[in-house]
């Protein structure tokens, strides 16, 4: 987020006091880098996780998404595989549910249900 993006988010923030808007943002610039709406990148060794012994692949289908946001999830999903945060393939032993949450901006998070896959992990 550019510098000017930032004061202008700031200026928006009504309910706080004046100190305390100075207060975010200054923590906003000095952070800055954080707010890109970029991901990084995890320059160490490879991880892998460690399963119980005699684990399945845990597969499950996604809870159903209601039509007045499939659309919005699609493109969210499009836009989170064009930044390089998932990967679409073809098919996979292991698969978690996902579902929605809408957000007042007309857009949806994302959540994933790992529940399935930590049972089997060590």
């Amino acid at each position: 987020m550019p510098p000017g993006s930032i004061i202008e988010v700031v200026q928006k923030q009504t309910r706080l006091m004046s100190n305390e808007r100075t207060q975010l943002q200054n923590v906003l610039l000095d952070f800055q880098q954080l707010f890109q709406g970029k991901h990084g990148e995890y320059n160490g060794e490879p991880l892998s996780l460690d399963l119980l012994p005699n684990s399945k692949p845990f597969h499950a289908r996604s809870f159903s998404i209601p039509k007045a946001y499939q659309q919005v999830m699609k493109d969210r999903i499009s836009w989170l595989n064009s930044i390089g945060i998932l990967t679409q393939v073809a098919s996979s032993k292991w698969a978690v549910p996902i579902f929605i949450i809408p957000k007042e901006t007309e857009t949806v998070q994302v959540i994933m249900d790992f529940c399935g896959l930590n049972k089997c992990l060590k």
